[in-house]
């Protein structure tokens, strides 16, 4: 009696302190990843996977990735069994590193401040002229669109500038013919949003010749573009 106790004993702490173990092929969208099993390293994925030695029971995989910019983390549960082999792919998902947003910030904020030495507000009217130095023709649709649209040095209210608004900075003394405090503004034609006849066609300012106001016979012919915006 004596001795099969002892054999219970023996089998009951065999069987808990060495425990079956089978492998894992673990693969993730990331090479270069550390492999974490319950939190403990277990080594490193290159080459598209990494097959690692589990012992038996239900674990939890995770893959992590650190950037100076992003960071890739992913995980998934999984059953190891004894003596066999198994595959697992973690989906990693990114996420921004606080250098990376700092530095986001920084252009986003260069490029107001760009954008805002690049603007014109005319005293005698109170609005507030886009004068980039990035000129690009457009389609009429797409002029109005793109004014509407477009965040340009912190203002999100730009539109395209009407014929009446258009005219009052036409300068007949000046090259191109515009009023003084312009400095990207060509000798070329510019949208206005005011249709001629119908949708088809629409007024444009002429910023050469004498500088005047002027009939675009056709609004699917590429056109300068200028936004305003009420200061």
């Amino acid at each position: 009696m004596k001795n099969i106790f002892l054999a219970f004993l023996v089998m009951f702490f065999m069987s808990g302190c060495f425990k079956g173990s089978g492998q894992v092929e673990v693969s993730a969208t990331k090479d270069d990843s550390v492999i974490y099993v319950d939190g403990e390293k277990k080594g490193m994925l290159s080459s598209g996977s990494t097959v690692i030695k589990i012992e038996e029971g239900e674990h939890t995989i995770k893959v992590v990735k650190h950037t100076k910019e992003w960071d890739y983390e992913g995980q998934k549960k999984i059953f190891v069994g004894t003596d066999t082999s198994s595959k697992v792919k973690i989906d990693m998902k990114a996420s921004v590193t606080q250098y990376r947003k700092e530095k986001l910030k920084k252009e986003r904020l260069a490029k107001i401040a760009k954008e805002k030495r690049e603007t014109f507000t005319d005293s005698a009217t109170g609005l507030m002229w886009q004068d980039s130095s990035y000129q690009r023709r457009k389609l009429w649709r797409d002029a109005v669109d793109y004014c509407k649209n477009t965040h340009y040095a912190g203002y999100d209210d730009w539109r395209l500038p009407k014929k009446e608004e258009l005219e009052t900075i036409i300068d007949k003394d000046n090259t191109p013919r515009v009023i003084k405090g312009f400095n990207n503004i060509e000798s070329k034609c510019y949208w206005s949003s005011t249709p001629y006849i119908d949708e088809n066609t629409a007024w444009v300012a002429v910023f050469y010749y004498e500088g005047y106001m002027a009939p675009s016979g056709y609004n699917n012919i590429g056109t300068y573009v200028t936004c305003v915006r009420n200061k």
